[in-house]
């Protein structure tokens, strides 16, 4: 897959095309996907994904919570489906302000689409005034087809991103895997700490987890990605009450046979099970009994189903 960011290709390409913002790449992201290459292979033209590299609504709203990927997941999800290309817009105010018809004049100044593949749900242009309707009117003004795609649904639920954050905030993991189609992994920076979880004998990365929706406080079960291999990780999320509050949350980890130091580098988090509260200790005893206690469980339940993947 071909990846576009600002060097565009320098004759138009004829292409079927798609437009979203493909947050999670989820399964009925996959949906519509699969639905532009069965059209691009029958029409013999290339096939188009056209999204953006953050979340337009990072810059539109004031409650923003968070994304389910980032810009380097995305692209790696979407590689997946065998589309042609990939063209990464860059995400700002300028673009988000273009009224529909400006838009569409920036998505077909470089590729000629011949048929643009959209949810039935598709808004676009300032303020996200226009909706299907009005791009079916004005499609042949720009020379291409609409097709538009009813929303899917898994046991009587429209899959959407906003549906799967809530689900990722709340924990409930399997129910969001099962919309998005694959494990939802965070992806975050190693940071450096106060080394407290070391003193206390179990030293922990703390990750600054870029954008990504992160799950409600409190210690949690599952795995780490680093330095190319997964280790059983038992995480928390929280304002570390019992420690120094430093009146944010934060995401720490605990890996289970890890001791490298890999301060800077990007490491992947999937959450399976949810432990317990994050709970305030009267001493750094309790808590250093605690954390051994969820250490432990990590270790005997999420060990031994590694050595077996």
């Amino acid at each position: 897959m071909r990846v576009i960011y600002e060097n565009l290709p320098s004759k138009r390409i004829d292409c079927i095309a798609t437009i979203g913002v493909f947050d999670g790449v989820h399964l009925g992201h996959k949906f519509l996907f699969d639905r532009l290459s069965v059209l691009a292979s029958q029409s013999g033209l290339s096939s188009l994904a056209i999204t953006f590299d953050i979340l337009p609504e990072k810059i539109l709203s004031n409650d923003f919570c968070g994304s389910l990927t980032d810009i380097e997941a995305k692209q790696f999800l979407i590689s997946q489906f065998g589309l042609d290309m990939l063209w990464v817009l860059k995400t700002d105010a300028k673009l988000l302000s273009l009224s529909a018809d400006s838009f569409l004049k920036v998505v077909t100044s470089s590729f000629n689409i011949k048929r643009l593949v959209v949810g039935d749900d598709f808004r676009f242009g300032n303020q996200a005034k226009e909706d299907i309707t009005y791009l079916q009117k004005v499609s042949s003004r720009y020379g291409f087809e609409v097709e538009s795609l009813k929303k899917q649904r898994i046991n009587g639920q429209i899959i959407s991103s906003t549906l799967i954050r809530d689900l990722i905030r709340k924990s409930s993991f399997a129910q969001a895997e099962s919309f998005l189609g694959h494990q939802y992994r965070l992806r975050g920076r190693v940071v450096k700490g106060l080394g407290i979880g070391k003193k206390l004998g179990f030293p922990t990365l703390n990750i600054y987890p870029f954008d990504y929706i992160i799950p409600k406080s409190g210690v949690y079960a599952g795995y780490v990605w680093a330095e190319g291999k997964k280790y059983p990780a038992a995480f928390n999320i929280g304002t570390r009450p019992t420690l120094v509050n430093l009146g944010q949350e934060i995401v720490e980890a605990h890996l289970i046979g890890f001791k490298n130091n890999i301060l800077g580098d990007v490491v992947e988090l999937e959450f399976v099970e949810r432990l317990r509260d994050e709970n305030k200790f009267r001493s750094h005893q309790e808590l250093k009994a605690a954390i051994a206690a969820d250490v432990k469980r990590v270790r005997t339940k999420y060990s031994a189903k590694n050595n077996d993947n």
